[in-house]
């Protein structure tokens, strides 16, 4: 049994900790209440570094945060958005919302991916130390307010509930499974309401190069005619051992495939993939070679399949006629690019092509932007389109078309969303790479009802596109 905390305890809490870090100063406290010290706390500068991150104060209470090196990505409002999100619709930086429930087993997960995947260790666990120290302002706050002769049990009670239920989440919160015996957050299914996750997930592990941009793994049926299965990697996560544990449990321990690069912005570490796997192919397209290629990386150049042509998008428009594409197979050899069906019939899977995968010419956010359509086992169609199409993750869960990034021909991307929008019968699940999936699956109502939804949806966000200008000059 643990001895009653003397009053004085209550007053003086010498190690209360400012969100922002270390300890305040013994002196700070010596004759301030604990509520005062509370107080004085949350608004203290700290005494680390202006290069040691700081715990932002817009979190929410509890052990869960986001320090200040957060890029606003929203990778993490991505897979826990009931979590994480931005405290403002203006502002340029994600916290913790709300945190998680420690017997909420689901949202404890949501919570791991986003933990895993932030791409610059902005999210963050406290420590043991520092759940105690939590716990006893908040119980001494609570003893302040309680009053009376009872202070010291208040905060005995308090303190100690507090800390456990801290400390539970916190365990439960480890990515290590040798920890908490949970298994690793990634992969996980990236449409779990429509799409297998063994067809397509989140590979995790975002990249800070490529500005946090979602990584993907699919599977299905490669080119060839054989029907052999092939796992390909979307966009390029950081090569770490986790992962690389996760692409080998997605293709079931054997090497990836392919590794399609939608873009440039979001190639970095794509050298390290195949490192790790010489047999992998990296597919890029070179309109983003040359003047397009701000990164200035070479080894682009030697990508395994490098696509060419269709430059300009073709005919077709939202709700008209099925536009052709300049299309691909894995390989990089010519295809199908027509999905126009027979004798009026809705856009279909064109015969020609082999497999479950076509890759096509998607230019506008930059010139050699490509995207990758696949066809799952139950005939739904997920487009992977980078850059060009999302789900905005700002006030209003929008589609956009990310105007205020394009690098490339503005007029050229409303052209390609015409053509996108032309075979909607065709794709179910947008996966883009910055933003969030749109999985139109899962909507209710009869096709008619799904098929408004896109359209309406497409025109607001080419719209958008003539109208909000470009960052980029």
């Amino acid at each position: 049994m643990r001895r009653p905390v003397p009053r004085a305890a209550c007053v003086l809490l010498p190690l209360l900790l400012p969100p922002g870090g270390e300890a305040l100063p013994l002196s700070a406290f010596a004759t301030r209440s604990a509520a005062t010290m509370a107080r004085s706390a949350a608004a203290s500068p700290t005494a680390l570094s202006a290069a040691a991150p700081r715990r932002l104060a817009a979190n929410a209470p509890g052990v869960l945060y986001v320090n200040d090196r957060c890029i606003d990505c929203a990778a993490c409002a991505h897979f826990a958005p009931d979590v994480f999100g931005r405290s403002s619709p203006e502002a340029s930086c994600h916290v913790v919302r709300a945190q998680p429930a420690v017997d909420d087993g689901a949202q404890v997960d949501r919570a791991r991916a986003a933990l895993s995947a932030c791409p610059v260790g902005a999210i963050r666990v406290e420590n043991r130390a520092r759940t105690r120290h939590a716990a006893s302002v908040a119980a001494a706050a609570a003893a302040v307010a309680a009053g009376g002769g009872r202070a010291e049990v208040v905060v005995e009670e308090e303190e100690e509930a507090s800390a456990e239920e801290r400390r539970a989440l916190a365990d439960q919160l480890a990515l290590s499974p040798a920890f908490n015996g949970l298994d690793p957050p990634f992969p996980r299914p990236a449409a779990p309401l429509s799409v297998g996750g063994d067809e397509v997930s989140f590979a995790g592990s975002h990249n800070e190069a490529s500005f946090g941009a979602t990584p993907y793994l699919a599977r299905g049926r490669g080119p060839g005619g054989g029907g052999r299965p092939v796992t390909v990697l979307i966009d390029a996560p950081r090569c770490t051992p986790a992962a690389v544990r996760a692409v080998l449990e997605f293709s079931g321990g054997d090497d990836p495939d392919y590794l399609l690069l939608t873009h440039v912005d979001d190639t970095a570490g794509h050298v390290g993939w195949v490192e790790r796997f010489p047999s992998l192919r990296r597919i890029f397209h070179s309109g983003d070679l040359g003047t397009a290629n701000w990164l200035r990386d070479e080894a682009l150049e030697d990508v395994e399949v490098l696509l060419g042509g269709g430059e300009e998008p073709g005919g077709g428009g939202v709700g008209g006629r099925a536009a052709t594409f300049a299309a691909w197979d894995l390989d990089g050899n010519p295809t199908e690019g027509n999905f126009e069906g027979e004798g009026g019939a809705p856009p279909s899977w064109p015969e020609g092509i082999e497999g479950d995968f076509v890759v096509l010419h998607t230019p506008g956010h930059s010139p050699g932007s490509i995207s990758l359509l696949q066809r799952t086992r139950a005939g739904l169609g997920v487009l992977f389109t980078g850059d060009t199409y999302a789900k905005s993750g700002r006030e209003g869960w929008d589609m956009t078309g990310f105007p205020q990034y394009c690098k490339g021909s503005r007029e050229g991307q409303i052209g390609t969303l015409r053509m996108i929008g032309s075979i909607s019968g065709v794709w179910d699940v947008i996966a883009p790479g910055h933003g969030h999936v749109r999985d139109y699956a899962a909507l209710e109502g009869d096709a008619a009802r799904v098929g408004r939804i896109k359209r309406d949806e497409m025109e607001a966000a080419i719209e958008e596109l003539g109208r909000v200008p470009s960052n980029h000059k």
